[in-house]
């Protein structure tokens, strides 16, 4: 069966090279659009293919005509649209580009576009990165992978098979792996496990869609920290030298409650979630523990009342509308006396400024940020009266 599916791309690539002398009218478009298109169509009949048509076809020529229709998008949208191989760094951002056969011989553009985008294009970027990849008949398979800058050391690796990413590898520049994700598709599931760079494993996670189901975490030595099981535990972050980072408990495979250290080991910041949004009072802290903010956070953006600290008093309570400093705000002294009263308006002091120095109010204004006097603010603030 693989077989007639191979021959039918051949036969696929016929109709594209017999096709080629009809006007490339899409060229008209923005560039890539359709070309885009044509190999999210193509991967689609592919997997048709093995999902539904081979199953279905009971003898050859059922097999091939099914084969025929679902290549007949890529023969009509090929006769439209230039041949250009997918994920090539454009060419403002590459010094080089080498187009090798399958087996293994450098050949002309034309040829490896000619022969249906089969083995690699290798592209050698500005920026010293060198990005080999792997095609079979123009859609990406086998590995890819992106050195280091100006060094033949490997940083990340893809594999692929007919166009689904299956693997994604990380190095550190000393060649030992960092990361590595396993993607599952069939399952909507993937495993992520990480390292230090002594290659003691650091982590090693388990996903159902983007919850995390079972998890251990490990110190430079080796030793376990945490786990998660069953969607409920805590992820234990420790740098290489075995200095905590941050904390993050689960419940029901989502974080709950983020915690981020200072080298102390000091609480930097607590962070609450719900549904993977930061959500309620987020306290923020100096090193050594004394306050630095109470926030209030709605769905990921701060909302309400912050508060912020100084010596361990409050200093200044800003209102937050939607993410962005708005309304009046106070500053204090001794943490109760008001001094300072300030309106803002979308992060910009706009409006009256209050200062009390000796019980006596000393009036400033503001117009998106700048000092203004109160009669230029009025003319840009002027709100015509209807009379009854």
């Amino acid at each position: 069966m693989l077989n007639l599916y191979q021959n039918l791309e051949k036969i696929g690539f016929w109709l594209r090279r017999s096709a080629s002398d009809v006007e490339p009218a899409c060229c008209l478009l923005p560039a890539g659009s359709i070309a885009q298109l044509i190999q999210v169509v193509l991967l689609r009949c592919r997997r048709a293919w093995f999902k539904f048509g081979a199953p279905l076809c009971q003898n050859l020529n059922l097999q091939l005509g099914f084969g025929i229709l679902l290549l007949l998008p890529l023969a009509v949208c090929s006769a439209t649209c230039p041949n250009h191989p997918p994920e090539v760094a454009p060419a403002q951002e590459s010094v080089q580009v080498d187009y090798m056969h399958r087996y293994g011989m450098r050949i002309p553009r034309e040829k490896w576009l000619e022969e249906g985008q089969n083995g690699q294009v290798i592209t050698t970027a500005k920026n010293g990165v060198r990005v080999a990849q792997t095609y079979y008949y123009g859609v990406l398979d086998g590995d890819s992978t992106w050195s280091f800058p100006f060094s033949s050391v490997i940083e990340k690796r893809k594999t692929y098979s007919r166009g689904q990413l299956l693997k994604d590898t990380v190095y550190y520049p000393s060649g030992v792996t960092k990361q590595e994700l396993t993607l599952d598709p069939a399952e909507h599931a993937s495993t992520l496990k990480q390292w230090y760079e002594n290659g003691q494993l650091r982590s090693e996670e388990k996903m159902s869609g983007k919850l995390l189901v079972h998890a251990t975490y490990y110190d430079p030595q080796g030793k376990a920290l945490s786990n998660v099981s069953d969607g409920q535990g805590q992820r234990t972050f420790k740098d290489p030298f075995g200095t905590l980072v941050f904390t993050e408990k689960f419940h029901s495979g989502q974080v709950e409650l983020r915690t981020s250290f200072y080298p102390d080991g000091s609480p930097k910041e607590i962070d609450p979630y719900v549904n993977g949004l930061v959500e309620g009072q987020r306290k923020t802290y100096f090193p050594g523990g004394e306050p630095k903010t109470i926030e209030t956070w709605n769905k990921g953006k701060q909302e309400g009342l912050t508060i912020v600290f100084r010596d361990g008093e409050k200093y200044q309570e800003i209102p937050y509308v939607n993410g962005y400093k708005n309304g009046i705000g106070h500053i204090f002294k001794d943490g109760a006396l008001v001094v300072q009263d300030l309106t803002w308006k979308n992060d910009q002091l706009h409006g009256k400024s209050t200062t009390y120095i000796d019980n006596r109010p000393v009036v400033e204004w503001y117009f998106k940020g700048r000092p203004v006097t109160k009669g230029y603010y009025d003319s840009f603030n002027f709100k015509p009266t209807i009379e009854e």
